[in-house]
C-alpha cells in the first residue's frame, strides 16, 4: 500500500497519510469485499485512490512540485485543480508569486533565478520556502512535524490535534470529510482511556454533521468524556444541561441544587468553575447582585490561572464594580470577557473569548484583530503581504512598519499597520496599530457604517516583541466620540501565559456622562433618549427639542436629510402615542428610521446597517393576519437579507440558482433550508407611479428554520424597472401582500441606481383593518459614499387598534 501511494505522492510522508486514510476506508467498507482473496489488489486500489485524493487537495503544500501534470487523472479534473493552484499562486506577493512562477512553472533553478532578479541565491530560497507555507495556509494545512517512529495512535492524536485547528477557520469547507475521517481513525483504534478522551473530544468538535439522533450522540460523547476524565468536553456537557432550561429561575435552582453537588461529588473542576459562572450571571440578571459575586469569587476559588474562566471572572467582577459606581446607568455600555490566545507555529492566534456584554461601540480588541481566520499577529508577515480567508471573503493586509502613532500614552514611532477587510462577522474593516515592545497602541473599525477608535491611555509591560504577552502585562485603553462626553475605560491584563498558552481579562465600560453640542451630539441625544428605560418604558416628548437644535445645526447636505427624515419619523412616534398625546386618531404600531450604507462590490449592490443614530418604536403584543402585512416597509432589507444583495448583475433572464442555508453560504443563524431562485422573462409593469414596459421579473422561495425574523423567508416576486431599480415585491400571505412604487424622484445607471438625489416610496396595495404604512428612501451621495434614509411607516386607526386590543385582552 505505501509503494501504492508513492508512486503517486513521490513523497514518503504523503503515502503514509494516504496509507492510514485507506486503511481506515478499508476497514469501514470491508463488507463490501466479497473475495477474500481479492483483498490485497483491492486495498492498494484504495491506497491509490486515496493518494490521488490527497494529491489533488495538497499539491501545492506535500511536496515542492507543484506541477499537475504528471498525475493521471482525467483531464478535466487536472485542469480544474491546475486553475485552482494558479488562483492562490496569482493571490501571493508580486515577489513571492514571479519567484514561484520562475521556479515552479518555469522550470528554472534557484541560481538561474538568483541571477535573473539580481538577488541573492539565499532570498530565492526564502521566498520558495515562505510561498509554500502560504500556499499551505491557504490550502487549510497546518505546518506538520513527521516522526518516522509514529504509532498509529500516535497518528491518530495529532490528526484530532490538527482537527481541533478548523476551529480558528472562517470557511468550514471540507471540515466535513476530515471530520469523518477523524471519526473513523479514532473509533478504529484499540480501547484504552486516550482512545475515549480522543473520541469525546472529537464529538464535541463537529457531532452536528452526524446523523442519528442528537441526544444519543451527546449521551455517547458524556460516556467517552466521563471514562477518560475529558473535563473540556464535560464542561461542553454541562452547558447543554444547564441551557436546555431556558427559565431562568428554574435554571439557578438546577444549576445551584442539583448540578453543581453533583459536580464537587464526582470531583470536577473546569465544569464545576464553569457552573459557578454562569450561575453568577444568571444572579446578575435577576438583580441579585451579592450571589453574583459571590458566584464569581467561587469560580476564582475553584480555577487556576490557566483558566480562561478564571480570567472571565476577574473581567466580570471588576466590570460589575464599575457598573456600580455609576450615577446613571442608563447609559452604560460593557463587556467583560476571558480571551484565550494559543502560540501556533510563532503565530498569535485568537482561540476563544467566552463572557457576556458588548455594544458595537465597546472594543474588543484582540477579537477584531483576528477575523481572518483567527490570526492576531504573525511575526514572519512582510510588509505588503496579504494574508486571506480560503473562501477569499476576508483579509488582513500588513501595510506599513515604520508609521508614528499619537495617543494619550505617548507617541510611539516604527508602528506596524495591520488592516483587517470584509463584512462576513463583524466590523466591514479595522485598522490596528503595533508599536514594537508595546503592543496595540490603537485601534479604529467600522460597524453597521458607524466608526469608532480606541487609543492606548496608559501600560504597563515587560517584554520586547511587537506584542508582548508576559504574565502581568496591562494595557488600559480610552476612546474618542465627537458626539459625547465619555466616561471610559477598556483594561486587557495578561492573566496567564506559558508560551503556548496565553489567557487575558479583558473588561469595557461606557458610560455616557453628557452630550456634546454639535449635530453630532443633539442626534445621538435625541437617539439615546426618546424613551425612559426600565420595566415601564414610555417616550419621552423632550426628545424633540434636540432634533429641532439639530436642524439648526445641520450644514451639509448629509447632515439635512438625516435630520428631516429623523424628525419625521420621531414626531410621529411621538404623535402617535397615547400617553404622549392622549388626542392622537392613530396608534404607531412598526416605525423606524435607519440609514444604510451602499456598497458596490462583484457587480452587485449591497446594503449594510448604520445604527448608530437608527432607531425605532413598535407595538407587537396586539397582531392579526392583515397587520402582519405591514412588517413589510422592511422592503429593501428583507431583499439584502434574502439573496446577499439588493440586486446582481447576474440577474439577466434564464439564470437560476439554488442554495443551501447554511453559515458556510453566508447563512448565519440558518438551519435546514434552502433558496431557490430564477430570473423569468422580462415584461411590462403598471404601478401607481406610473407603466414601466420592460421589467427585470425575479421570483424566489426561501424557507428554513430561524428564529425571529420569520417575515424575511416566504415565497417573492419582484420586479425592477432600468433606471428606477425595485418598482414591485409581491409576497403571498393569507391574503396577497404587493407592494408597489408609488412615487419617485430621479433615475440612474442600472437595475438599482444608487446616486444622489434619489427618492422612492413604496405603499402595500390594500390593507383592512385601518391599517396605514409606507416607505420611503432618500439617497446622499457625498465623499463619504452612498446613504440611503428610510422612513418607514405602519400605524392603525385608533378605534380599530383598540377593538383588537379588547378582543386580545378578553382571550
Amino acid at each position: 500500500m505505501l509503494g501504492t501511494a508513492y508512486k503517486v505522492t513521490s513523497n514518503r510522508w504523503a503515502a503514509e497519510d494516504a496509507a492510514q486514510d485507506a486503511f481506515v476506508s478499508a476497514w469501514m467498507h470491508l463488507s463490501a469485499l466479497e473475495d477474500k482473496e481479492a483483498f490485497g489488489a483491492w486495498v492498494c486500489a484504495i491506497s491509490k485512490n486515496q493518494a490521488y485524493r490527497l494529491m489533488r487537495r495538497y499539491c501545492a503544500a506535500i511536496d515542492v512540485s507543484l506541477d499537475l501534470a504528471e498525475f493521471t487523472e482525467p483531464a478535466d479534473k487536472a485542469a480544474e485543480d491546475a486553475s485552482e493552484l494558479r488562483e492562490a499562486v496569482d493571490s501571493l506577493s508580486e515577489a513571492l508569486r514571479e519567484t514561484v512562477k520562475l521556479h515552479y512553472f518555469g522550470g528554472y533553478q534557484v541560481s538561474e533565478i538568483a541571477e535573473m532578479l539580481s538577488i541573492p541565491v539565499g532570498t530565492v530560497k526564502w521566498r520558495l520556502s515562505k510561498a509554500r507555507k502560504q500556499l499551505r495556509k491557504g490550502y487549510g494545512i497546518m505546518e506538520k512535524t513527521y516522526d518516522e517512529n509514529e504509532t498509529l495512535t500516535e497518528r491518530v492524536m495529532r490528526q484530532v490535534e490538527e482537527l481541533k485547528l478548523w476551529a480558528l477557520k472562517s470557511d468550514r469547507t471540507g471540515f466535513e470529510q476530515d471530520y469523518r475521517n477523524v471519526l473513523a481513525a479514532v473509533e478504529s483504534l484499540g480501547e484504552s482511556d486516550r482512545k475515549q478522551y480522543a473520541l469525546a473530544d472529537v464529538l464535541m468538535r463537529g457531532y452536528w454533521w452526524l446523523g442519528g439522533n442528537k441526544d444519543e450522540i451527546f449521551a455517547r460523547m458524556k460516556e467517552a468524556a466521563v471514562k477518560s476524565r475529558n473535563e473540556d468536553v464535560m464542561q461542553t456537557i454541562v452547558a447543554k444541561e444547564m441551557f436546555d432550561i431556558e427559565d431562568r429561575k428554574e435554571r439557578i435552582e438546577f444549576t445551584r441544587g442539583t448540578l453543581i453537588p453533583r459536580l464537587e461529588t464526582e470531583c470536577w473542576t473546569k465544569p464545576l468553575g464553569y457552573a459557578w459562572f454562569w450561575l453568577g450571571y444568571d444572579y446578575r440578571e435577576t438583580g441579585e447582585r451579592e450571589k453574583m459575586f459571590e458566584a464569581f469569587e467561587k469560580v476564582k476559588a475553584i480555577l487556576d490561572e490557566s483558566s480562561v474562566y478564571y480570567a472571565n471572572a476577574l473581567a466580570a467582577i471588576h466590570t460589575e464594580k464599575r457598573i456600580d459606581e455609576a450615577s446613571d446607568k442608563r447609559a452604560v455600555h460593557f463587556a467583560a470577557t476571558g480571551e484565550e490566545l494559543k502560540l501556533i507555529g510563532g503565530r498569535v492566534m485568537f482561540w476563544r473569548q467566552p463572557g457576556y456584554g458588548g455594544w458595537d461601540d465597546t472594543p474588543a480588541i484582540f477579537w477584531t484583530d483576528s477575523l481572518v481566520d483567527g490570526l492576531v499577529l504573525d511575526p514572519e508577515m512582510k510588509v505588503g503581504e496579504t494574508v486571506a480567508t480560503a473562501n477569499r471573503k476576508s483579509a488582513l493586509s500588513y501595510l506599513s512598519d515604520c508609521e508614528t502613532v499619537s495617543t494619550p500614552a505617548g507617541t510611539f514611532e516604527n508602528c506596524s499597520h495591520f488592516r483587517y477587510s470584509g463584512a462576513v462577522y463583524g466590523p466591514e474593516s479595522s485598522d490596528t496599530w503595533f508599536c514594537p515592545n508595546v503592543g496595540i497602541v490603537a485601534q479604529s473599525w467600522t460597524r453597521y457604517g458607524a466608526s469608532y477608535r480606541c487609543e492606548l491611555e496608559r501600560y504597563d509591560v515587560s517584554g520586547d516583541s511587537l506584542l508582548p504577552l508576559n504574565a502581568g502585562n496591562r494595557w488600559f485603553y480610552t476612546m474618542k466620540d465627537d458626539a459625547v462626553e465619555l466616561d471610559f475605560e477598556s483594561v486587557y491584563t495578561v492573566v496567564y501565559s506559558d508560551g503556548r498558552t496565553v489567557n487575558l481579562s479583558a473588561s469595557s465600560f461606557r458610560r455616557t456622562v453628557g452630550y456634546r453640542d454639535t449635530w453630532e451630539g443633539n442626534i445621538l441625544r435625541a437617539r439615546e433618549n426618546y424613551y425612559v428605560h426600565g420595566n415601564n418604558e414610555r417616550l419621552d416628548r423632550s426628545a424633540l427639542q434636540y432634533l429641532d437644535c439639530a436642524e439648526m445645526q445641520a450644514v451639509t447636505e448629509r447632515q439635512k436629510v438625516h435630520t428631516r427624515v429623523a424628525n419625521n419619523v420621531m414626531r410621529r412616534i411621538i404623535d402617535t402615542d397615547r400617553d404622549t398625546n392622549p388626542d392622537c386618531t392613530e396608534i404607531g404600531r412598526w416605525n423606524f428610521f435607519e440609514y444604510i450604507n451602499v456598497n458596490t462590490q462583484d457587480r452587485k449592490i449591497v446594503l449594510s446597517d448604520n445604527r448608530k443614530y437608527s432607531f425605532e418604536w413598535k407595538i407587537c403584543q396586539y397582531w392579526s393576519d392583515e397587520a402582519n402585512k405591514i412588517l413589510y416597509n422592511f422592503l429593501y432589507d428583507i431583499i439584502n437579507d434574502d439573496l446577499g444583495c439588493v440586486w446582481s448583475d447576474e440577474w439577466i433572464p434564464g439564470y437560476r440558482r439554488e442554495v443551501e442555508l447554511t453559515p458556510e453560504n453566508g447563512y448565519y443563524g440558518y438551519t435546514n433550508g434552502k433558496l431557490t431562485f430564477e430570473v423569468l422573462d422580462d415584461e411590462p409593469t403598471e404601478t401607481p407611479a406610473g407603466r414601466f414596459n420592460s421589467c427585470r421579473h425575479i421570483r424566489y422561495s426561501i424557507h428554513a428554520d430561524k428564529s425571529g425574523v420569520w417575515y424575511f423567508m416566504g415565497d417573492f416576486e419582484l420586479w425592477y424597472a432600468e433606471g428606477v431599480g425595485l418598482v414591485k415585491l409581491s409576497r403571498l400571505l393569507k391574503t396577497p401582500n404587493i407592494w408597489q412604487l408609488t412615487e419617485y424622484r430621479g433615475t440612474g445607471e442600472g437595475y438599482f441606481p444608487a446616486e444622489d438625489g434619489l427618492y422612492r416610496r413604496y405603499e402595500p396595495e390594500s390593507l383592512g383593518e385601518g391599517l396605514h404604512a409606507s416607505v420611503e428612501y432618500t439617497y446622499v451621495a457625498d465623499e463619504e459614499g452612498v446613504t440611503i434614509f428610510r422612513n418607514a411607516l405602519g400605524t392603525q386607526d385608533r378605534a380599530a387598534f383598540e377593538e383588537l386590543e379588547a378582543k386580545k385582552q378578553q382571550k
